[in-house]
């Protein structure tokens, strides 16, 4: 759990698929892999990988003080009171963009004591039942729920099973609710647990999708940037359309009639930041559109989505790098793929070739006249 959000991106490769139908293991996903027993009171292993500043880690202990500090540091300040059996913790951290993901198991029936979270938005995810309260344990959750801004919240985690807990800033889940709408919310955002109005998506999605994104996460040494800031969106996106809040709303009314002229303004925008790892939400923000309304004037207008319309821009700056036509012409395919905003060459090379005909070393040979 965190007080500060790290600020750097990890650095990261490959997004690892989960099979539907077939559950994680959670403890061998989330637990250090080179963790031997713990013996006595001290740390089996701690790891922090020699990477920037917001690295992922990885730690096992019996010390109550080393495990909560562990997780204060990645979500939000609080207590522990073991009240049974042998303390036996994994903590493991890891961070997508600007929202923090930990796993927790203290291996022993412990008490939670978490104080208000005021400005940050910590969401807990029971992979086991779990007591939860205010003034006392009353009852168990097994589903997603947000701590609360203003009083405490105690918890009574299983004690095997363990919980994910995804915390971040309240500012940043409403820029990312402007986003999605089109239009800052007014007033405070308050997610309401307790409420049992309807919310747009049910709760079970919740629950899949922080399992999801927390195994790929936790599985996948290194994703590129643009990879980890839409596992964060995709997470943020997922609570704000499962958990009740005060502007569910303005989440189920109907998209707002928007010109076109909108969708000429994300073209030319794609243009200029093409090269750059931008999402389709990051396009939706810059014309000042939410992302259904976004998919809607571009379809309209071109007959393509947000994603098919940046990647026909991509292929066509490509294009002019490896054939000269208009631009400096690339030293190699990978230059040209690079340098148009492309990560995956293998994809860019099959979408080139059904595009234009030949393979990008093909066009690039001829420029060169080879």
């Amino acid at each position: 759990m965190a007080a500060r959000v790290m600020d750097d991106h990890i650095a990261r490769k490959v997004v690892v698929p989960l099979i539907p139908g077939r559950p994680a293991d959670w403890r061998a996903v989330f637990s250090p892999t080179s963790a031997p027993p713990v013996k006595g009171g001290g740390t089996a292993s701690i790891r922090q990988p020699a990477v920037a500043s917001g690295a992922s880690s990885e730690m096992r202990t019996r010390r109550l003080d080393e495990l909560r500090e562990s997780v204060s540091h990645a979500a939000t300040p609080h207590e522990v009171t073991l009240r049974s059996g042998d303390l036996d913790g994994i903590v493991s951290a890891s961070q997508a963009a600007q929202t923090n993901v930990v796993f927790v198991r203290y291996g022993a029936e412990v008490l939670v004591e978490a104080g208000p979270t005021g400005s940050r938005f910590v969401l807990t995810v029971p992979l086991g039942p779990m007591g939860v309260g205010t003034d006392a344990v009353e009852r168990h959750f097994s589903s997603p729920f947000v701590l609360t801004p203003d009083r405490r919240t105690l918890m009574a985690p299983h004690p095997r099973e363990g919980a994910l807990v995804i915390a971040t800033s309240i500012a940043r889940v409403r820029d990312h609710l402007a986003a999605l709408v089109g239009i800052p919310p007014d007033g405070d955002l308050e997610f309401r647990w307790s409420s049992t109005a309807p919310s747009p998506l049910p709760g079970g999605y919740l629950d899949s999708t922080c399992r999801s994104v927390a195994e790929t996460l936790f599985r996948s040494p290194a994703l590129p940037d643009v990879a980890v800031r839409s596992l964060e969106q995709t997470l943020i996106s997922a609570a704000l359309l499962t958990i009740h809040h005060t502007h569910t709303r303005m989440l189920t009314n109907g998209s707002t009639r928007v010109s076109t002229s909108h969708a000429e303004a994300a073209r030319e925008w794609m243009a200029e930041y093409h090269g750059a790892a931008i999402t389709v939400p990051d396009v939706a923000r810059a014309v000042g559109l939410s992302v259904r309304q976004l998919q809607a004037v571009t379809m309209e207008r071109f007959g393509l989505t947000p994603t098919g319309l940046l990647r026909g821009i991509r292929l066509t700056e490509a294009r002019r790098r490896l054939t000269g036509e208009g631009a400096e012409l690339a030293a190699t395919v990978a230059e040209a793929a690079h340098r148009a905003g492309f990560v995956h060459l293998g994809r860019f090379a099959q979408l080139y070739r059904s595009t234009y005909g030949e393979t990008p070393h093909q066009s690039l040979a001829h420029s060169q006249g080879r």
